[in-house]
């Protein structure tokens, strides 16, 4: 699959994942719902500026774009999963300060 395919296959997998019609892609980023149709449907060369438009459009990083099957990711679900993470391990931070002071009196 050519990179071009790839992000025009990427735009619509992305916008399908976030249930979004075309009509509300082209609304955010100011286009005519054709346009982005056409995205979808036939790989072109596109500008840096309207990769960065459709990105926003859709609320990922540009990058996202690019990812073959391989690689796809999600990086909101990333960013949520990596906070959800750090939570955690301020918790146990916080509890293994407490038993370790803990286990400092007994010693003591």
């Amino acid at each position: 699959m050519s990179l071009k395919e790839t992000v025009s296959r990427n735009i619509r997998r992305i916008r399908k994942s976030k249930d979004l019609s075309q009509d509300a892609v082209a609304r955010t980023a100011g286009w005519e719902t054709s346009f982005v149709n056409r995205l979808e449907r036939n790989p072109q060369n596109l500008s840096l500026t309207t990769i960065e438009m459709v990105a926003s459009a859709l609320n990922v990083h540009p990058a996202e774009l690019f990812a073959d099957d391989a690689m796809c990711f999600d990086c909101s679900a990333s960013i949520e999963e990596f906070d959800r993470a750090l939570g955690m391990l301020g918790a146990l931070r916080k509890h293994a300060r407490i038993l370790t002071h803990d286990d400092l009196k007994k010693i003591k």
